[in-house]
């Protein structure tokens, strides 16, 4: 038999004619679920690059949307590097399309550039910096449209290796003592 070789066994019930939960390229599993405390909507990220958010909650597996599906939608920051650092130029939603993704609500009236990056907006509350979701490929006007049409290229990222990281958010049980 060929497949791919998993780190749960006979020990965690798991038998060899077992139907398994692997990655296609349209959806990616993750071997944690409601034992694990997570929940619908919540961002996953691969260091510090955004790849997605839980869609769907098992108690043992959950469903990640991937920032390319076409159902994603996330705030996102449009910025340049400079010579004194990164500039905000924008704010827009970043948007999947099945492929890639699009940065949808930027005005004309902004200057945008092929190179140009897309982060998390600093207002996330969740991190202190700004976290990666691409790269602007594509930047067209149309004429008599209010926004540009942006095309953004996400880093490639082996799903099948290696391990995220979900971002569970929570009151602070000390401080809710503490009122």
């Amino acid at each position: 038999k060929a497949g791919l070789i998993l780190n749960r066994g006979k020990r965690d019930c798991v038998q060899i004619d077992d139907p398994l939960l692997l990655p296609t390229r349209e959806e990616v599993y993750l071997d944690r679920g409601r034992e694990a405390e997570l929940e619908t909507g919540q961002p996953v990220y691969r260091g510090r690059q955004v790849i997605g958010r839980i869609a769907e909650v098992g108690l043992h597996t959950s469903r990640l949307r991937l920032l390319t599906d076409d159902r994603y939608r996330a705030r996102a920051a449009l910025l340049r590097e400079t010579a004194e650092g990164f500039q905000e130029l924008a704010e827009g939603i970043l948007r999947g399309d099945g492929t890639g993704c699009r940065l949808d609500h930027v005005p004309i009236s902004i200057d945008v550039q092929t190179g140009d990056r897309i982060f998390t907006p600093r207002a996330d509350g969740a991190f202190s910096s700004r976290l990666y979701f691409g790269t602007v490929v594509q930047a067209e006007r149309s004429p008599g449209a209010a926004h540009w049409e942006i095309a953004v290229k996400t880093p490639t990222i082996s799903l099948l290796s290696g391990s995220v990281q979900v971002l569970r958010t929570r009151l602070n049980d000390h401080r809710l003592l503490g009122n």
